[in-house]
């Protein structure tokens, strides 16, 4: 059969589909042909283009090829993978002859069209991506979202796509580039996860042409993981899909008129941190704050997603590092507080920021008001706050306050391990005295009524024995209920809704009732239990008590889950990409009992699945493993392993399996990112090649090469894909449109004179467009990958270096030019760069004051700053620049202190930092430059003065910005 035959039978085939269709788009990869036909087609496809420019007659063929090369796609060179299977396509063929092919099938016959932001930005290549539908490296991440989501579904969610494929976008944080990629069309994601939810069910349509449909669950089927997680979605879509009512997966287009409005859905969806008091040593307690999770956030309020996943959360009160971008995504943790956070004190506070969530945390994450609060001691040995200040006989209960506790027969104090609060045990009797009733008088608690509920049958996540608990969304909630009275009538009431009562015949005192509440969906509820005694005419009240209930969605456990096991970690950020981990920008943290022996086995793939390019067991490391060793570990025995610097341009995915014997197994996997243009090296007999992979779909990109020597010129070079590099290296720079990337080629060292260079950036003029011109070209130099090797690390580092020392020369004139170049050479100490800084007299106009150069930390400051956290340097130079700069807002001040600190330490990374004030701040600093050669100063003071060496993300060793 040739292409024209080919062709018209797949017309006839997408037309009927076309037609039965109606409002539902069709796929490419719906083709209906068979695994035979389809090798027919391809072969006869192949042969007609070595010869001959693709026809328009031929288009619907094309489409069908382009997309069964996307399905098999794995995140590699589209266009790589495209030519190498297409011989003659390079000469023959172009590139936006596909999109225009795919383009007629889509007004033609109803076809998919891509959307959001990767297809804006890969016009071409998102053609062919998105009529694969589910590319076979994304279906296990898909499957195992549904499972997750599984006890969350609901009618609502599966009356259209687009709702389902909003609730899986906001579910997706912590997948791969990829993934996150293909959940910017949610419409289609939506389709796709339906049909492989629900296609073939009575009364369900029909989305996906049925062999397709089995295609791709077939291959989901493949791995047992990815058929288990499926299994498990779909017998919960059949189980749910005819569930109405509220529901988290409602639509993300919701607004909402009034904050009050925005407040109430929060308070419905149970974000509200909680106090939990655990035993230490000897008498102590340690407070923690239980953070619940925050992922619910992200379908009902989407607007937040970039805070709560690109930004850390500081906890009030917490003395360590901010939690990791993301974490708070991950499901309830606890955080050990130093010190009681205060009344107005948002318990969580995020880097960026946002106005509608600061106002929702201000609303549901601050302390109940109030100068004391009540812990349950439970019988797993922690106390839990009872939040209804009342105590039950014979329990025990910690009685938190911020004022001391006048002495008292009944309380005994102990010591917390927290600053700014007092604590007292209350060991309650079974039968309370006078003297018991008087004590808890004076502490303003109160006895708990004769009604006692508590959960029955599975046990719930948490229960704090006084009407406040946690459940799984898997689980059916049971209430036991109890009273030292007879009860006659039980009334359960839920919020606003019909209040339905039990006659119960001859339940005598402290007999318990069990009753079986519906399934809930994620979110706080709130029931009022009242039990009453005597027939309906002379009925009397024995007593009420008003149960929360928080219901969260059933996390399925895999490796690296856990979230209060005794080894734990903490990636940052929550999914990285291969690029990160390998450029030291991932920060891994895993914590477990002190001096345990952790394995690390480091795998490479070309494609998930096959066997291993690159394979390695790490020497064992000592728990716990801070961000700062594992680096140092990583790049000691990968980074700097040849093996694994040969295997690290072909490899797309790389998998980490920490484990420590029975103390548990974590594994997470860094995939490439996808990007327009890549650089790779490849070794020969004279040095390197410099290979660049172009996916872009403009045209051939401008190509540069700057050398060591002189970092600020660039030599353009003719477009082509191989590139041989001098045995001097340099930075090779490739750019289409707006976007860049570059890599740094090392040079060939075979003597000692191969190692020494003096790079020289010959950029004059005291103006901010020489300034700006000097921080774009330390970006370009700093955002540049690198092979691992050692030389071409620390060039790119000296090169970096010799930028942020022109823009400071530049900015205070030749005096501290010379002196820091003396500094550096070890020439001059410390105390003759401090007096380098020029303190003019003319500064005490225009807002300046004046002060001597002694006051600018002096050596006992610097001491200590030197091995202090970067906050708290970036405090101690905004106190000195208040002394030296006044300006009308403080917040001014904090930003142009950080800009400062950032353009004397990392000007690499300030463009993206500072963004459209860029100007404006340069603009400052040159009319201030006491305040920049003060910034400059403490940078490298801190840089000599620091212990611990320079990160791996560092131009300076302290001074790692995140």
């Amino acid at each position: 059969m040739d292409l024209g035959a080919w062709n018209q039978r797949l017309a006839e085939h997408f037309g009927a589909l076309a037609r039965d269709r109606k409002d539902i788009p069709v796929f490419a990869l719906e083709h209906g042909l068979a695994q035979a036909e389809l090798l027919a087609l391809q072969n006869t496809l192949r042969a007609h283009i070595q010869v001959s420019a693709p026809a328009r007659d031929h288009q619907l063929v094309w489409v069908v090829y382009a997309a069964e090369i996307g399905y098999g796609y794995a995140g590699n060179e589209y266009w790589q993978t495209f030519e190498d299977k297409t011989p003659g396509w390079r000469l023959n063929g172009r590139r936006d002859w596909i999109r225009d092919a795919f383009v007629a099938f889509q007004r033609k016959f109803a076809g998919a069209k891509p959307s959001g932001p990767w297809a804006e930005q890969f016009s071409i290549i998102a053609w062919p991506i998105t009529h694969a539908i589910l590319p076979c490296d994304l279906q296990q991440q898909l499957a195992r979202i549904l499972y997750e989501l599984r006890h969350s579904f609901s009618g609502e969610l599966f009356d259209e796509p687009q709702r389902l494929g909003d609730f899986i976008a906001a579910r997706s944080w912590n997948t791969s580039a990829r993934f996150q990629n293909l959940v910017q069309a949610p419409a289609l994601v939506g389709q796709i996860a339906a049909a492989l939810l629900l296609q073939g069910k009575e009364g369900f349509k029909t989305l996906l042409h049925p062999t397709t449909l089995k295609r791709i669950g077939d291959d989901v089927d493949r791995e047992r993981r990815g058929r288990d997680w499926l299994r498990g979605a779909r017998h919960a879509a059949e189980e749910r899909a005819k569930i109405r009512g509220l529901t988290i997966g409602r639509s993300t287009n919701t607004t909402f008129q009034r904050r009050e409005e925005a407040r109430e859905e929060v308070a419905r969806l149970g974000i509200e941190p909680r106090l939990v008091l655990r035993p230490i040593e000897g008498s102590r307690w340690e407070v923690s704050l239980e953070i619940p999770d925050l992922s619910h956030l992200l379908l009902r309020f989407p607007q937040v997603r970039e805070v709560l996943t690109e930004s850390r959360c500081t906890v009030a009160g917490a003395a360590g590092r901010p939690l990791a971008r993301g974490r708070c995504l991950h499901g309830p943790q606890r955080v050990p507080l130093s010190r009681w956070p205060q009344p107005d004190d948002v318990l969580l506070k995020f880097e960026r920021t946002d106005a509608q969530l600061e106002y929702l945390l201000r609303a549901e994450c601050m302390l109940r008001p109030g100068t004391s609060w009540l812990f349950k001691v439970a019988s797993d040995g922690l106390a839990y706050e009872s939040r209804g200040m009342r105590v039950r006989a014979d329990s025990k209960y910690l009685l938190v306050s911020t004022e001391p506790f006048a002495n008292s027969p009944v309380a005994r104090p102990v010591e917390l391990a927290c600053q700014g609060v007092h604590a007292a045990l209350l060991d309650v009797p079974a039968a309370l005295t006078s003297e018991w009733e008087q004590a808890l008088k004076q502490f303003q608690v109160t006895q708990a009524k004769s009604i006692e509920v508590w959960p029955a049958g599975l046990a719930a996540v948490a229960w704090d024995g006084e009407g406040y608990g946690e459940w799984l969304a898997s689980e059916t909630p049971t209430l036991a209920i109890r009273s030292d009275h007879a009860m006659d009538e039980l009334t359960i009431a839920m919020g606003d809704g019909p209040s339905p009562s039990l006659t119960l015949t001859d339940t005598p005192p402290g007999e318990a009732v069990f009753v079986e509440l519906p399934p809930l969906p994620v979110g706080l509820h709130k029931f009022s239990v009242a039990a009453r005694s005597g027939s309906s005419a002379d009925s009397e009240v024995i007593g009420d008590l008003d149960v929360v209930m928080r219901v969260r969605e059933a996390r399925p456990w895999s490796p690296g889950s856990t979230a209060h096991g005794p080894l734990e970690m903490e990636l940052d950020p929550a999914a990285p990409s291969l690029e990160q981990l390998w450029e030291g920008k991932a920060a891994v943290l895993v914590s477990g009992p002190t001096g345990r022996q952790l394995m690390i086995r480091v795998q490479m793939f070309v494609r998930a699945g096959e066997a291993p390019l690159f394979e390695r067991q790490l020497p064992p490391v000592t728990l716990p493993l801070p961000s700062e060793e594992w680096t140092r570990h990583f790049e000691a025995y990968i980074k700097n392993d040849k093996s694994a610097q040969g295997a690290y341009d072909d490899t797309h995915v790389c998998e980490i399996e920490l484990t420590a014997d029975e103390l548990g197994v974590f594994t997470f996997r860094c995939e490439r990112e996808f990007t327009p243009l890549r650089w790779s090296l490849r070794r020969n007999s004279s040095g390197f090649i410099a290979l660049l992979r172009d996916d872009a779909d403009s045209d051939a990109p401008v190509i540069e090469r700057y050398s060591f020597e002189s970092p600020a010129v660039g030599e353009k070079l003719p477009s082509g894909v191989e590139h041989n590099v001098p045995r001097t290296g340099g930075l090779y720079v490739a750019a289409s449109g707006d976007f860049k990337v570059a890599i740094v080629v090392p040079p060939v060292v075979e003597t000692l004179a191969d190692l020494q260079f003096e790079p020289q950036i010959d950029v004059r003029g005291r103006t901010v467009e020489s300034v700006a011109q000097l921080l774009a070209l330390a970006r370009l130099w700093n955002s540049a990958r690198h092979s691992g090797e050692l030389v071409g690390r620390a060039r790119q580092r000296l090169i970096s270096r010799a930028i942020a020392t022109r823009i400071a020369s530049l900015i205070a004139g030749d005096n501290w030019s010379r002196c820091e170049r003396d500094f550096s050479r070890e020439e001059i100490g410390i105390g003759m760069l401090r007096r380098a800084i020029p303190m003019r007299r003319n500064q005490q106009k225009n807002g300046w004051r004046l002060i001597t150069v002694d006051q600018i930390f002096p050596r006992e400051i610097l001491v200590r700053l030197a091995e202090a956290p970067l906050a708290e340097r970036g405090a101690a130079f905004k106190d000195l620049a208040e002394n030296i700069l006044s300006l009308e807002r403080e917040g001014s001040l904090l930003w142009l202190s950080e800009f400062a600190l950032r353009m004397a330490s990392a000007p690499g990374s300030l463009e993206n930092w500072a963004g459209s004030h860029l100007e404006k701040g340069i603009n400052t600093l040159l009319d201030a430059p006491s305040l920049a050669c003060t910034a400059r100063f403490l940078v490298l003071a801190v840089d000599q003065m620091r212990t611990v060496p320079t990160g791996a993300d560092e131009i300076y060793a302290g001074w790692g910005w995140s």
